[in-house]
């Protein structure tokens, strides 16, 4: 009996396009059979059939499609003195391995964890038993998995948290130590009472809970050799990103940035802040109670201030590229990173902006208006008076320089005592762009956006990938497992 790993499967269909790969999974309708694979962009599988249950990247889409690497599970993982928890979950079902960007195997399923350090280019590896290491990209182990705790310190060593004998877990009392980029480890004086630290790109990682400080300003930042920057702590910090780290003074004040020699940059002024874009492009929304200032993360500069008045309640999110939605006291505004207003929320209708894949080009919103099912959809740029096309749902899949593919839905309405729900069997998907001209016609059951010209879909009991055309690069039949 082959299993099922229904709910792993269904956030794993969301769809990953990863340069010219592509991670897809297949199941039967009924949900009998599953698995994923790694597709390359003419439709080549790059990992077998039937072997991994999950894989994910764990590498940045940003890189290269070379350059990737994947976490996976096995479809048949060794039960040998496996024994379920309280749940009926075998442990040995999350065992991990590492692939490379071609899908070969580079490790065991030896891992509860697999995290990418892009400011190191290694991988770092929790162990079952919760002890962390680091292996280079081909899977050789750098650092053995002694420690709670690892984080790159900007200089080509790490910072680690040890817990002796002890269960990483159950210790309360972790010596945070310096590793040499020779190997040597080097304690620094400091305790922390929680297995915690975190680091970005850059140096300056901070720890949390330091033993040696007073429990209010227990969080400290500190540098590459682990000893504390600033000369205090805070009680709330959270690592840089840019040159600016977001904290708070004591668990009474307001929320502020520093920069990296410690000084105040802007606040304490703030309910919250939070980092909205990737990595390398994004900015701090910082939230009042009657509005949101937008600071660069890298020189500090106020790009924006935007006040509501008579407002009480604000909120700021990341919809996707450079484009913010602010909601204040229920009504929804959406700006780019400059602070630029770039639409408003009509009365009565609902504006969508989110996709699974999306670049610093994301100029598109989609309107709803009316009651699902019952409701009409239609797709706008923003800045331009007219929306186009009329659907009867429609989200969005993939947005890269300046085009667009989004999902559409056909189906028929059913009405059960007042309660109306579409007819699943009769739903169909489709797939148009960012004028609303349809590029697939509603024709798949099943349907995600891999890319501009990939699509994974499911047309009666066949399953695969296909281009923009409707031309199949790959397919599953699932009648080749009805004997299975």
């Amino acid at each position: 009996m082959k299993r099922v790993f229904t709910l792993i499967l269904c956030l794993a269909l969301l769809p990953t396009a990863l340069g010219e790969s592509y991670l897809v999974g297949y199941n039967t309708n009924g949900e009998a059979f599953s698995f994923m694979l790694l597709l390359d962009e003419d439709g080549t599988p790059l990992t077998p059939r039937d072997t991994y249950a999950y894989i994910t990247a764990i590498t940045p889409n940003a890189l290269p499609s070379d350059d990737q690497l994947y976490a996976a599970t096995s479809q048949y993982p060794d039960m040998t003195d496996a024994v379920p928890n309280e749940y009926g979950w075998y442990e040995a079902w999350d065992r991990m391995a590492l692939l490379d960007a071609r899908g070969n195997q580079l490790t065991g399923f030896d891992y509860s964890a697999l995290d990418y350090d892009i400011a190191t280019d290694t991988v770092l590896f929790t162990l079952p038993n919760g002890r962390v290491g680091v292996m280079d990209r081909s899977g050789s182990v750098l650092v053995e998995a002694n420690y709670a705790r690892i984080v790159s310190n900007g200089e080509g060593g790490w910072l680690a948290l040890d817990s002796g004998d002890a269960d990483p877990e159950d210790s309360g009392d972790y010596a945070v130590v310096y590793i040499a980029p020779d190997g040597q480890v080097v304690p620094t004086g400091l305790h922390t009472r929680y297995s915690s630290m975190e680091n970005r790109l850059g140096a300056q990682p901070v720890v949390y809970g330091v033993r040696e400080l007073d429990d209010e300003q227990s969080n400290v930042f500190v540098d590459a050799q682990g000893r504390q920057r600033f000369g205090r702590g805070f009680s709330s910090a959270y690592a840089f990103q840019g040159n600016l780290a977001v904290v708070a003074s004591d668990p009474y004040s307001d929320y502020g940035l520093i920069d990296r020699r410690g000084r105040i940059v802007a606040g304490p002024i703030y309910d919250y802040v939070t980092y909205c874009g990737t990595e390398t492009d994004g900015v701090y929304a910082c939230i009042t109670l009657d509005g949101f200032d937008l600071i660069d993360p890298l020189t500090g500069a106020v790009l924006a201030s935007r006040r509501f008045p008579g407002v009480s309640n604000v909120s700021v999110w990341w919809i996707g590229g450079r484009l913010l939605e602010a909601r204040a006291d229920g009504a929804d505004y959406w700006y780019d990173f400059d602070g630029n207003l770039r639409i408003v929320e009509p009365d009565d209708l609902r504006l969508n902006g989110f996709y699974s894949l999306s670049d610093a080009t994301l100029d598109c919103a989609i309107l709803m208006e009316g009651d699902y099912p019952y409701a009409s959809c239609h797709i706008g740029r923003l800045g331009r008076p007219d929306w186009v096309g009329d659907f009867q749902d429609l989200s969005g899949g993939c947005w890269q320089e300046g085009q667009g593919r989004l999902v559409f839905d056909t189906f028929k309405v059913t009405d059960d005592g007042g309660y109306a729900h579409p007819d699943w069997a009769t739903l169909r998907q489709g797939v148009c762009d960012q004028d609303g001209n349809i590029l697939l016609e509603a024709r798949y059951s099943e349907l995600q956006v891999l890319g501009l010209d990939r699509f994974w879909v499911r047309q009666g009991s066949r399953c695969g990938m296909i281009d923009a055309t409707g031309r199949w690069l790959y397919a599953i039949d699932d009648y080749e497992y009805l004997m299975d």
